[in-house]
């Protein structure tokens, strides 16, 4: 089996990553580590193939993300074309994403092997836009927003979907999240909590002028389109953590990408207790 990693250097990473390695060597596994991953140490990993964001995953079996959710989601992005699973160990802080504790690494390879570990599907999104702001990197696992500047003056983003249009939005901006990301910028904006699961996309406004306009579900096999309007001559698009400048004039379509995101999954944990644990529900230090 070969496997893919990528992390953010530190030292909670490179423990994880020795007992990565460990375990490969150990099963016989080739071990793929990103450049990122192992800048100033290569020596030290020189026996290991160093791999970038171009690479070939056609031959990869699996992808091991080390670090927070960001990092899954940056590995998430490079091998999802590839059709690879991504197992995301956690030695940041929150972990949604990567919710493998770095010590079940091990224990959590091993149940993948032996096909004890399942396998759940996420929704991506695609940008496409007129000028091709984000050119290739244009895949969302959580979200993709339209933002006002700094402190200029209010958006209004007219949305249609198969173009059929549903509302303005006077607002600081528009998020379209997949239920993956629903527990990211969505949810700290009021949007509904959405289980990964759900064929839905999640339309939440950002500080909307407006006491009736609310957050929206609807299908995710629809294209939406985007038209801004504003006093001032651009606006940003934003791809996960990924923002550009674009001007006014530029019309955005987000669309469910043809690829599926494959995330392994520990049998032991669920989704549910997930959300317990890290939002801290039931947490009351009153007793019955």
């Amino acid at each position: 089996m070969t496997i893919a990693t990528f992390g953010r250097p530190g030292e909670k990473t490179f423990e994880a990553l020795d007992m990565l390695i460990s375990y490969c060597e150990q099963n016989q596994h080739e071990l793929l580590i990103h450049k990122f991953l192992v800048e100033g140490r290569k020596e030290k990993y020189a026996a290991h193939t160093i791999f970038n964001k171009h690479y070939d995953f056609s031959d990869v079996s699996l992808s091991v993300s080390i670090g927070g959710d960001g990092t899954f989601i940056r590995l998430s992005r490079m091998v999802a074309p590839y059709n690879v699973p991504v197992l995301g160990v956690n030695t940041g802080r929150l972990g949604f994403l990567a919710d493998v504790a770095a010590e079940d690494l091990v224990s959590t390879l091993s149940k993948l092997v032996t096909e004890k570990c399942k396998l759940e599907e996420r929704t991506l999104l695609e940008l496409q836009s007129t000028n091709n702001c984000h050119k290739d990197a244009n895949l969302a696992v959580n979200e993709i927003s339209v933002l006002r500047r700094d402190t200029s003056s209010l958006l209004v983003v007219k949305l249609y979907a198969n173009g059929q249009f549903i509302n303005s939005y006077w607002a600081d901006g528009l998020i379209i999240s997949t239920p993956t990301g629903s527990t990211a910028y969505s949810m700290a904006c009021g949007g509904p909590i959405v289980s990964p699961g759900c064929n839905n996309l999640i339309i939440t406004p950002i500080s909307p002028h407006s006491l009736t306009v609310r957050p929206l579900i609807i299908r995710d096999d629809v294209e939406l389109s985007i038209e801004v309007a504003s006093r001032a001559d651009n606006y940003m698009v934003s791809v996960d953590s990924r923002t550009e400048i674009v001007d006014i004039s530029e019309k955005i379509v987000i669309k469910p990408s043809p690829y599926k995101l494959k995330v392994v999954k520990n049998p032991e944990q669920d989704y549910y207790s997930t959300l317990r644990e890290k939002l801290m529900w039931g947490k009351d230090k009153r007793e019955l």
